[in-house]
C-alpha cells in the first residue's frame, strides 16, 4: 500500500522558512510541540508531548516523530502516524473490504527510523525523541545498539564496534534525479533485553514503512507487515475482534487497522493489558518490585516474568528486614527505653513518627499495640517513593558490608597461604 501524503508540504507552502515554521510549530495554534536544538547537520527532532502539545490540531498525526532539514527546510524523517481518534469507519467486515482497510497484529517493541540523505553515505539512526537513538529503557544498551544487534543478528560489544556495523547497513538511498531528498525507514524492534509482554527468542527489526521524502515536502509512504487474512462477509467487527482476541493468549497485544490515508486503530487485548498492567512504566526492577508488593501481586507478577524472581527475592528479603527493623526501634524507643533515638539512622525517623501517632490516635483508644503486622501494614501503605529509597540505602549497606567481607575473607586466604609456604 503506497500513499502520497501532503501534510509536511502544506506547511511548508503556508511557513516558507524554518524559522517561520518553527515559531508555529512550538505555538498553540500550531501544537505545541517540542523542538529540539538542530546538530551539526541541521537535523532537528519535532515530536509532540502529550503533557503539554495541543492533541487536536490536524497534523497532530504525522508528528509522533519527525526529523526535520531546517537548511533545506524539509522533513527528512517520519514514525509511523499516531493513532485515529475518529471512530472507527467500518460496523462490517465487508465494510472493512469495501473501504479496502488492513490489518495487522499489533506488534510490540520501540521504534526506530533510520533515513539516507541524498548526496550523503552515512546512515542516520534515530529514536522517538532524540536524533542519536542514545536513550535506553530496561536495557542499558542504548536503543541505537539494541537496533543494530537486532537488524544484524549479532551481539555488539563495543562503540567503535558499533559504527562498524551501522557502516554494513545498506538500506536504499535518495535519488536527486527524482527529486527525492530522503528516504526513511521506520523499524519496530524486539530485543531479547528490552521484554515488554511476550518473551523475545531472538532479537529482530521488522520494517513498519517506507518514506520517500521530495524537494517539496511531500512524502511517499509505502506500508509493509504482515496482513490477517479477513472474512468478507456481513459479521460485525466487534463481533470478529472479540473471537479473534479469544483464540489467543496473554501475551497477543492485538490489532492495527490502515486505510490508504496513512490512518490507523488499535484494538488492545484486555489478557494483555492486564500482564501489561503488572509491569508498569518501570524500567528499574526496585520499581516495580514496590509497586507490586504494596498491592500485594508479588507471586502473580512473577508467574509472568520470572527472570525477576532473584531480584524480587532479595527486594523481599531487605523489605523483610526493614519491618522487622523499624518494629525493634520502636519497642526500643517507645516501649522499653533500652534504644535512644538520636543513636538511629535518620532514614528511619519519620516512620517511627507516624507509627507513634497511629498508636496515639487510633490503637491506644481501643486498646491495641504496635505489632510488626502493624509496621506491615503502615509500609504497604507508604508511598512508593519512600520504601524505594529505603531499599535503595540498604541494598546499598548491604553490598558495602559484602565488599568488606569479602576483602576480609581474601586478606585472610592470602595470609594463610603465605604462612603455608614460609
Amino acid at each position: 500500500m503506497i500513499t502520497s501524503i501532503e501534510c509536511f508540504k502544506e506547511l511548508i507552502t503556508s511557513y516558507p522558512t524554518w524559522p517561520l515554521l518553527k515559531n508555529y510549530l512550538e505555538s498553540d495554534k500550531g501544537g505545541a510541540f517540542q523542538i529540539s536544538e538542530a546538530n551539526e547537520k541541521g537535523m532537528c527532532m519535532i515530536h509532540y508531548d502529550k503533557d503539554t502539545s495541543v492533541m487536536n490540531v490536524p497534523h497532530i498525526a504525522w508528528f509522533r516523530s519527525v526529523v526535520w532539514n531546517t537548511i533545506l527546510h524539509c522533513p527528512v524523517s517520519v514514525a509511523p502516524p499516531r493513532t485515529c481518534t475518529d471512530a472507527f469507519p467500518c460496523n462490517t467486515m465487508q465494510e472493512v473490504a469495501d473501504k479496502q482497510l488492513v490489518c495487522e497484529e499489533f506488534l510490540e517493541g520501540f521504534m526506530i527510523n533510520c533515513f539516507h540523505l541524498v548526496g550523503e553515505t552515512s546512515l542516520f539512526i534515530t529514536s522517538r525523541s532524540k536524533l542519536d537513538a542514545t536513550g535506553h529503557f530496561y536495557s542499558a544498551k542504548s536503543f541505537r545498539q539494541l537496533f543494530v544487534e537486532a537488524y544484524l543478528k549479532r551481539p555488539i560489544d563495543s562503540a567503535a564496534e558499533l559504527e562498524d556495523a551501522i557502516s554494513t547497513i545498506h538500506l536504499e538511498a535518495p535519488n536527486k534525479d527524482r527529486q527525492e531528498v530522503a528516504i526513511c525507514y521506520s523499524f519496530l524492534v524486539q530485543h531479547t533485553e528490552h521484554r515488554i509482554v511476550r518473551p523475545i527468542q531472538q532479537s529482530k527489526a521488522q520494517l513498519i514503512h517506507t518514506a520517500t521524502f521530495y524537494e517539496d515536502g511531500r512524502f511517499c509512504l509505502e506500508q509493509h507487515g504482515d496482513l490477517l487474512t479477513l472474512p468478507n462477509d456481513a459479521t460485525r467487527v466487534t463481533d470478529w475482534v472479540h473471537e479473534f482476541f479469544q483464540t489467543n493468549s496473554w501475551d497477543f497485544q492485538g490489532i492495527v487497522w490502515k486505510d490508504e490515508k496513512g490512518n490507523r486503530w488499535r484494538n488492545r487485548s484486555e489478557k494483555y493489558m492486564a500482564v501489561r498492567s503488572l509491569r508498569g512504566n518501570y524500567s528499574q526492577s526496585i520499581d516495580r518490585f514496590v509497586q507490586l508488593h504494596s498491592q500485594q501481586l508479588v507471586p502473580t507478577y512473577l508467574q509472568y516474568y520470572p527472570e525477576d524472581s532473584i531480584d524480587f527475592s532479595f527486594y523481599g528479603f531487605l523489605m523483610s528486614y526493614i519491618i522487622s527493623i523499624v518494629y525493634e526501634y520502636y519497642i526500643g524507643v517507645r516501649v522499653t527505653k533500652t534504644i535512644a533515638l538520636a543513636d538511629i539512622d535518620k532514614m528511619y525517623h519519620t516512620h517511627l513518627y507516624h507509627l507513634h501517632g497511629e498508636y496515639v490516635a487510633s490503637l491506644r483508644p481501643a486498646g491495641k499495640k504496635i505489632t510488626r503486622e502493624v509496621v506491615q501494614r503502615y509500609f504497604h501503605k507508604q508511598a512508593w517513593q519512600r520504601l524505594v529509597f529505603l531499599l535503595k540505602k540498604h541494598k546499598e549497606i548491604y553490598f558495602a558490608q559484602l565488599a568488606v567481607t569479602m576483602n576480609q575473607s581474601v586478606t585472610s586466604l592470602l595470609t594463610s597461604l603465605e604462612s603455608s609456604l614460609e
